[in-house]
């Protein structure tokens, strides 16, 4: 898409820098996450906090990526059918 000048130049059409980025990762609140799991807010918490489970804070508040907690879960499953 091309926008004309006055003098009858083409331009390209603006773009927003947004728009040209990569969308941000999804992020799951811990709290959210645990629910869908089946476990508790805390049990994930301690497993953030081992190092198990990656996660990010942001102001204060811990998030995990839907694909981390996936694997997360296909790791423990793993174990208990051991």
């Amino acid at each position: 898409m091309t926008e004309q000048t006055r003098a009858g130049h083409s331009l390209p059409a603006f773009q927003s820098p947004f728009q040209r980025t990569k969308a941000l990762p999804q992020l799951v609140p811990v709290r959210e996450a645990a629910v869908s799991i089946g476990v508790s807010p805390r049990t994930l918490r301690r497993r953030v906090e081992d190092g198990s489970l990656p996660a990010v804070r942001i102001k204060g508040r811990l998030y995990v990526k839907p694909e981390e907690l996936r694997a997360f879960v296909e790791r423990h499953l793993e174990l208990a059918v051991d």
